[in-house]
């Protein structure tokens, strides 16, 4: 009978532990451990908001995603979307108590990737047909890379931070003789 309750406790726990390791990623980073909760939602160079989804579509290329935090709750325009299993999505447009943002699921959506935590980067992007499939591009021919290897977030880009597992090595093919484009499973079940 309290199951809304107690999954609302387990989620800003969540959230909390969430913005804790993102701050001790931070501090190890700069070899200072002064802060132990991060003030107003900052973690390092970022800002987590905690939001709920008001609306999620899933059946077309363009999905998107309606959030219920906005303006006055300081989201703005390509802010980054993630959860505890990887990446969501982007937020192209805000409104004072909502958001609207591009799903991952989205054919728009390329996402700047690492292969492993040391390996190199390209861009991943939904594969347009499976809901868990994903394709990192542009890994050049002469990396070694094994099925189950995790693809990461690269932090390159300034939507995400550096490290968020986005999914694992399900296969690969050789591009041109060149490049490999790599099948990602995700970890997200969008």
């Amino acid at each position: 009978f309290s199951l809304k309750e107690q999954n609302d406790a387990l989620a800003a726990e969540n959230y909390r532990l969430t913005l804790l390791l993102a701050d001790q990623k931070d501090s190890l980073f700069r070899d200072s451990f002064s802060r132990m909760v991060p003030p107003d939602n900052i973690a390092g160079d970022f800002i987590y908001i905690p939001a709920g989804i008001s609306k999620i579509s899933s059946n077309s290329q363009h999905n998107y995603i309606i959030l219920d935090k906005g303006r006055a709750d300081g989201v703005e325009e390509n802010f980054g979307i993630i959860t505890a299993k990887g990446v969501v999505g982007i937020v192209e447009s805000v409104s004072e108590n909502y958001c609207y943002a591009l799903s991952f699921q989205n054919h728009q959506i390329t996402v700047s990737a690492r292969l492993r935590k040391d390996g190199p980067v390209g861009p991943i992007r939904w594969n347009g047909i499976n809901a868990d499939k994903a394709v990192l591009r542009e890994i050049p021919h002469h990396i070694q890379h094994s099925l189950g290897d995790t693809v990461y977030t690269s932090g390159i880009s300034d939507k995400f931070p550096s490290e968020i597992p986005i999914g694992t090595v399900a296969g690969s093919k050789l591009v041109n003789g060149s490049t490999f484009d790599i099948d990602v499973t995700l970890f997200e079940d969008l």
